[in-house]
């Protein structure tokens, strides 16, 4: 099953882009991107196919920042879904009150 083991297929090398845009599209419905000018912050809303809704919020990248995602990035993204049933993660989002 391929969610038992994303990170090792998405990070092996023969993996190309062709098929992480394909389980980026299976998984993901949408997303909504935010900018709170005065927390200085992006803020994303991740609607994952089956109802389950994520919210991440970045900082403002500033001019000469690099531009890498960082690590706690990737792991809240992966680590947002697990467990969590629909109705309660539309709960804890702010479009969803």
């Amino acid at each position: 099953m391929l969610a038992a083991d994303l990170k090792s297929v998405w990070t092996t090398p023969t993996t190309d882009a062709r098929l992480k845009k394909r389980i980026v599209r299976t998984v993901i419905h949408e997303v909504i991107a935010d900018i709170h000018t005065d927390a200085a912050e992006i803020v994303l809303l991740v609607h994952w196919v089956g109802g389950v809704h994520t919210e991440i919020r970045l900082p403002r990248r500033r001019r000469g920042q690099r531009t890498s995602t960082s690590a706690d990035v990737i792991a809240a993204v992966g680590g947002r879904t697990n467990g969590r049933s629909s109705k309660r993660a539309t709960q804890r989002s702010p479009h969803n009150p």
